[in-house]
């Protein structure tokens, strides 16, 4: 997932642009007279005006990322997340979970902030003046969405986060934070879903996230939307939204191989001699299926450790008159299983031979 970070000073270009009334034209007006700075620094970056107050651009399939400022932008605001609600109460009708209501009530809560800050915009142009300024703070804010099919199995899930900071505690500079993300899939024949909104939350330092995902096949979907709104830049707000409606067969993994090897491999026996020692080492060759692994390790059938390697060292320590010849056989076994619930074993076994011979 792409983290992106902006910093913003206040007082600085942004502010000058989106002051309103008579005085300070709009940022549309500026953009028409003059070729507006930011407007055109934005249109360099791949945004495209779409309507008075709304600045948008599309970086991938499903994906939409806006910019919105004035009364108009918020207005076209409100009808996006109003859009919203009326997707999360049609999956209430059909599948009334608590998950979706707590979201239903964050939206609510979203849309009522929203229609506030028009009824701020407004009056204030009414009065010729410009929004909250809260002049010489420096912001720093960041926002995405992802959604998407899941790989290893089959089923959907999406992610969103949204952060805003003011440059420091005396900053009057208050930001919103809102995220929601919505996973759906088919498990019998019927729906199932999962529903996460965090915000929206308000302040001087403020983040939300939410993560949702469902395994299952089609009708499938996901969809995460995340926005930044800033009261401080007279007052904007940035939004991403990344919209999936796949949820493809997953390919079957590989099949999981395991073996065993020991650094005495190629001889059939390891011979140990009077005062003598000898360390044996195995190891626990994994290839296949699906990372990550988990490998159990075991000593004639006791468990020992998990890991990929066990090392033992073999001593000679009997005292005979007479020749002395024993054999032992030490098996090693590897259980393994991987992430996608693959198992897999194999083992090894040596033999030592124990040898003191007087003639």
């Amino acid at each position: 997932m792409t983290h992106r970070i902006h910093r913003l000073p206040l007082g600085g270009l942004l502010l000058c642009l989106l002051s309103f009334g008579a005085v300070h034209p709009s940022l549309a007006q500026v953009d028409r007279e003059s070729g507006g700075p930011l407007i055109a620094k934005m249109k360099g970056e791949g945004w495209k005006s779409v309507r008075d107050g709304v600045l948008e651009r599309r970086p991938s399939p499903g994906e939409v990322e806006t910019f919105v400022f004035g009364a108009e932008g918020f207005a076209w605001r409100l009808r996006d997340l109003r859009s919203q609600l009326q997707a999360l109460r049609r999956e209430f009708e059909a599948n009334p979970t608590p998950e979706l209501r707590r979201a239903i009530a964050s939206h609510r809560k979203a849309i009522a902030s929203t229609l506030e800050t028009i009824d701020r915009i407004r009056i204030a142009e009414a009065d010729g003046k410009s929004v909250a300024t809260g002049g010489g703070c420096t912001l720093s804010f960041s926002y995405d969405a992802e959604a998407a099919h899941k790989v290893n199995v089959r089923g959907t899930w999406a992610s969103a986060s949204a952060h805003f900071k003011s440059s420091s505690e005396t900053c009057a500079s208050n930001g919103e934070v809102y995220a929601y993300a919505f996973a759906k899939a088919t498990v019998s024949g019927a729906p199932t879903t999962a529903t996460v909104t965090d915000g929206p939350r308000s302040g001087t330092n403020v983040s939300a996230s939410a993560d949702a995902t469902r395994n299952g096949g089609p009708a499938c979907e996901s969809y995460a939307y995340s926005s930044v709104t800033s009261n401080a830049l007279n007052p904007t707000s940035y939004s991403r939204s990344k919209t999936n409606e796949s949820c493809p067969a997953a390919s079957a993994p590989s099949t999981l191989q395991v073996s065993v090897t020991s650094d005495s491999d190629g001889q059939s026996e390891v011979v140990i001699w009077e005062e003598r020692c000898v360390t044996v080492t195995w190891t626990v060759n994994v290839a296949g299926g699906t990372p990550l692994y988990s490998v159990g390790i075991y000593r004639n059938g006791v468990f020992q450790k998990n890991g990929t390697s066990y090392s033992e060292q073999f001593c000679f320590d009997q005292e005979y008159e007479e020749h002395y010849v024993e054999y032992a056989n030490v098996t090693l076994s590897a259980n393994v299983t991987d992430s996608a619930g693959q198992s897999g074993a194999a083992s090894n076994t040596v033999t030592l031979h124990y040898r003191w011979l007087i003639y």
